[in-house]
């Protein structure tokens, strides 16, 4: 793909036309930055430093990983189909997430081309188990599947199905290794055909409430005071997890109060911060209700008040 960009842009100089020179420039400046992500993170993950977690929209992760796909060497009969009618945020490092589900999407694909399939199909749906309290994705394809003897084998280092100099074997062990990292868990599902594979990530509330309760992670002697803070706006919650994640509290976020009201007894909610008007029906100590004020001040009072 930057091959071919490189290719246009020299013929695009060549006929000084600097309008698509431009345009070509900044996709060529896009993926750069893109593939500098990707590989900063990897060299995280294999220095083994901690993950940086942000609240996270999964179904914006797979809108852009498809396009990803686009702009590369396949087919264009292979086809990603998302079915997202769920929202889904999640407690992740996006980078890495994102790097599990195109590790997942580049086998299938690969196996598309093996058998040299012109109809390859991968259908990504999002769903939840209310009794794990976990995100479900289901990645699935209708490739040529896995053969049983390699099934219990797909996530061990180094083992691949595929030609020599064409894979490493790395790819489905450092997947799991992810997902672990992420508290969540990855499994090859029993199909009659085709791959299909399970992710599970904690929901929200309480992958927030894991990633920032410094007692559960032996930082401190005792448990701070549990804070949920309810919004909608994703961008307004990652700016106040950014700037209250240092503290001792555990930080509880979430944007569905039904969820909240389900899991408020449960984890014992001392106070509650609303970035978004809401009737809590629950027992909660204080509320404070910063729906109202201006978002430049949110952060600041909300460090005010706690």
């Amino acid at each position: 793909i930057v091959n071919d960009r490189l290719m246009h842009l020299t013929d695009a100089i060549s006929h000084s036309d600097i309008k698509s020179a431009k345009s070509l420039l900044d996709e060529l400046q896009n993926e750069y930055n893109r593939v500098m992500r990707i590989i900063s993170g990897m060299q995280s993950f294999v220095r083994n430093e901690e993950d940086e977690f942000v609240i996270t929209d999964i179904n914006q992760l797979l809108l852009d990983v498809k396009e990803f796909f686009m702009g590369l060497n396949y087919p264009v009969s292979y086809e990603i189909e998302i079915n997202d009618s769920l929202n889904m945020w999640v407690m992740a490092n996006p980078l890495k997430i994102q790097q599990v589900l195109i590790n997942l999407i580049k086998n299938s694909f690969d196996s598309f081309k093996g058998e040299k399939r012109k109809d390859g199909k991968v259908s990504i749906s999002l769903n939840q188990d209310d009794m794990l309290q976990s995100n479900i994705i289901q990645v699935s394809d209708n490739g040529p599947g896995i053969r049983k003897e390699n099934q219990e084998k797909v996530f061990d280092m180094f083992f691949t199905t595929k030609s020599i100099g064409e894979g490493t074997g790395l790819g489905l062990s450092i997947t799991k290794k992810i997902l672990e990292a992420h508290n969540g868990s990855i499994k090859l599902q029993e199909v009659e055909s085709g791959t299909s594979f399970q992710i599970n990530l904690p929901i929200i509330e309480v992958g927030s409430f894991t990633q920032t309760n410094k007692h559960l992670k032996g930082e401190t002697e005792f448990e701070g005071d549990k804070i949920l803070v309810y919004g909608e706006d994703l961008s307004l919650l990652n700016e106040v997890f950014e700037s209250i994640k240092e503290r001792n509290e555990v930080f509880i976020f979430s944007r569905d109060l039904n969820k909240m009201k389900e899991l408020a007894d449960f984890l014992m909610v001392d106070k509650a911060i609303l970035l978004k008007s809401a009737k809590l029906e629950f027992d909660v100590n204080e509320v404070i209700d910063l729906s109202s004020e201006d978002k430049s001040k949110v952060i600041k009072m909300i460090q005010e008040k706690i």
